[in-house]
């Protein structure tokens, strides 16, 4: 016996066809009642098993033409649908001349005995079908029922599938995360309220548009490879920085997902990204002001350590310096000539020791040295002819100085002799005496700089006092050690150390700031930033000591 399985669903066919073979039966089977049609023509079967609803011919049109052809009509049909469930089908597939009329899903050995019973009916003679106007009439009933049921139940879907896609648009407009739909062509399909509002573009203006256009081009580039790696299937997860088209800064953090469609192709990108740039720079703020607050707590307790240390160093050359006086009184008067060489040595080391003291004391903010208005291009002019007559002649110190006496500066007029005069000698010694000095002075805005020594940020108008060199540089991270007391980046027996920290003393006790500009094997630039002074309150200070000094 040879039957044929109409039937579209693959994997119902295969089983069906599976199961008869293994029963004994030869098996042909068809996706759609056109192919079993014309399958029939070559292929003479005694029983054709058919499901309803198919693509090209349904099982309904496929029963007629068989039962209609004289060569096929004796043809056993047994219906067998899991659509078309209702009496009325049945009725109108019987009318048909189909011998059974069966519902999936059927028991194997249930739907086998059907197979047997309309096999052993086929060999007897029956009756005539139903008419065909009246088979067609009833077939476009069933159709129509059919169709109106279906357009219902489409209808039912789409009303669903509105209010769901509605309520997740309202959930996703309620997100603060950006929200977006790309497809393969990285072209907006959907975005967010939240999008809307983080581009300033209506949806509108976004959607059909290629990323780029949306965020630049420069925004693009840093998100491609990503975007390229989700269209392969990943999922990706990453923070980066961003820049957009009007060269605004964003750190982003970005989750890719693959879109499939039911072929499980990727055919576009679903992407949520949050906008972490308020998080990152307060998180970069706190990372600052965290170092401020250790280096101005390390510098306290340096300065609080130098300051005891010069405290007990002072009393004992105290001591050291009255005695070495009252032996070189008593030497004089016996004449002792060897021995009074020896307390003048003496005497030379303790004030050298005391100049020590003197430098750790400015460190620790604590020499109330008395301060006055000056102006620096007069006080630096005086400072470098000092320095022209004892420097090496193979230096060349090179000058641009504004004409006059100003800028004016509110500062101990010693101190900053030192400070100027210790900062050329570094200088000298990273040029290893041989090279140029630039000397420089300038009124300068600063903007949002990073004061070296104290480590917070200065804006405001200064006096910028700059001395360069083009030695071998320093070391990054050796920048804020070398204010540290005692800290050198000089040869052993080069240097105390105190330099640099004496500068960051007196510096800082003038309301000023130290900006240190170095590059390894290029140089070094140092500025020393100082408050602006009114010129007007230097004639004000010369009346005030003018007239103390008539009074007394």
């Amino acid at each position: 016996m040879k039957i044929l399985v109409a039937e579209d669903t693959e994997n119902s066919r295969i089983f069906l066809c599976d199961y008869l073979e293994g029963m004994g039966y030869e098996v042909i089977s068809a996706e759609n009642g056109k192919l079993a049609l014309d399958l029939l023509q070559s292929n003479p079967v005694d029983l054709v098993i058919s499901d309803i609803l198919m693509p090209e011919l349904d099982g309904f049109e496929l029963c007629q033409q068989i039962k209609s052809n004289p060569t096929t009509s004796n043809i056993a049909v047994i219906f067998y649908t899991a659509t078309y469930t209702e009496e009325q089908d049945k009725q109108l597939g019987l009318s048909f001349g189909a011998s059974r009329y069966l519902v999936k899903p059927h028991e194997p050995d249930m739907l086998l005995k059907e197979i047997e019973a309309v096999l052993y009916e086929n060999r007897i003679p029956g009756s005539s079908p139903t008419p065909a106007t009246e088979l067609e009439n009833a077939y476009r009933k069933v159709i129509s029922n059919k169709l109106s049921k279906k357009l219902a139940e489409l209808e039912k879907e789409k009303a669903e599938s509105d209010r769901l896609t509605h309520q997740i648009e309202t959930i996703n407009d309620a997100l603060p995360s950006l929200i977006s739909h790309l497809d393969k062509d990285f072209k907006y399909v959907y975005v967010n309220a939240a999008y809307e509002r983080w581009h300033k573009l209506s949806k509108e203006k976004i959607v059909g548009q290629h990323i780029a256009d949306i965020i630049g081009n420069k925004g693009f580039a840093a998100i491609e490879s990503q975007l390229e790696a989700t269209l392969r299937g990943e999922k990706i997860f990453f923070e980066t920085e961003i820049r957009f088209k009007n060269n605004e800064f964003r750190y982003i953090q970005a989750q890719y997902m693959p879109n499939y469609n039911k072929d499980k192709q990727v055919v576009g990108i679903f992407a949520i990204v949050t906008d972490l740039t308020e998080k990152y720079l307060a998180e970069q703020e706190r990372t600052k002001m965290q170092q401020q607050l250790q280096q101005g707590q390390k510098l306290e307790l340096i300065g609080q350590l130098t300051g005891g240390i010069a405290h007990d160093f002072n009393n004992i050359l105290t001591v050291i310096s009255g005695f070495t006086s009252l032996s070189l009184l008593h030497t004089r008067q016996t004449h002792d000539t060897e021995l009074e060489k020896y307390l003048t040595e003496i005497e030379s080391a303790s004030d050298r020791a005391k100049n020590i003291v003197a430098q750790l004391l400015s460190f620790c903010r604590g020499s109330g040295q008395e301060s006055s208005i000056i102006g620096v291009s007069k006080a630096v002019r005086e400072i470098i002819s000092l320095l022209r007559s004892t420097i090496t002649s193979k230096i060349v110190i090179e000058t641009t100085l504004p004409e006059g006496v100003g800028p004016y500066i509110k500062v101990n007029p010693v101190q900053l002799d030192q400070v100027i005069m210790n900062l050329c000698i570094n200088a000298k010694d990273a040029i290893e005496n041989h090279g140029i000095i630039n000397i420089s002075i300038k009124k300068n805005q600063i903007n949002q700089k990073v004061c070296s020594s104290c480590l917070q940020e200065v804006n405001g108008e200064f006096v910028d006092i700059e001395v360069k060199d083009s030695g071998e540089g320093i070391n990054q991270e050796d920048i804020t050690r070398i204010f540290e007391p005692f800290f050198t980046t000089k040869e052993r027996d080069e240097g105390t150390g105190l330099g640099l920290a004496m500068t960051h003393g007196i510096i800082h006790e003038f309301n000023g700031h130290i900006i240190v500009d170095s590059q390894k094997g290029v140089g070094t630039t140092i500025h020393i930033l100082l408050p602006v002074a009114s010129s007007a309150k230097v004639e004000e200070d010369d009346e005030s000591r003018n007239f103390t000094q008539q009074i007394a």
